[in-house]
């Protein structure tokens, strides 16, 4: 069950670039005794590129299964943030980090239990990236068959 808007900002929360809830980085009180808070940017640019990479795959057609950003995970620590569903049955799990970020002990296990199954994976921080693992994908689907 999801928290309404007023109760999301009565908890400190902030919507981040693509409208999901999130803790802020750090809250400042102005001057005349406003809090105001600050989303840190690697967050930001986190959040911008899980954006662009919903948006990538909107507009392929693909189905995509999105981790939430502003939760914990309930589908197990470590589980990459994408399962993309691409053309001829092959499916991309897909880590994103923001600049220098590094994937956990966890999402770094779960990434290589993905490769021995054979699946593809890529951990990006940025579309350049990410279609380059796409790339990589297409053409383990053209070797195959």
């Amino acid at each position: 069950m999801g928290w309404t808007d007023e109760q999301a900002m009565n908890a400190g929360l902030v919507k981040d670039a693509s409208g999901n809830w999130i803790q802020p980085s750090r809250q400042n009180r102005a001057s005349n005794g406003q809090t105001t808070v600050t989303v840190s940017k690697a967050v930001e640019i986190e959040a911008n590129l899980h954006a662009e990479i919903l948006e990538f795959c909107r507009v392929r057609g693909w189905r995509a299964h999105h981790s939430r950003m502003d939760r914990p995970a309930t589908c197990g620590v470590g589980t990459p943030d994408f399962a993309i569903a691409m053309p001829n049955g092959v499916t991309v799990w897909v880590e994103a980090k923001a600049r220098t970020n590094k994937p956990t002990k966890e999402q770094t296990g779960w990434l290589a239990a993905l490769n021995i199954l054979g699946h593809v994976t890529g951990v990006v921080r940025n579309m350049d990236e990410f279609r380059a693992v796409i790339k990589h994908a297409e053409a383990t689907t053209t070797k195959k068959g």
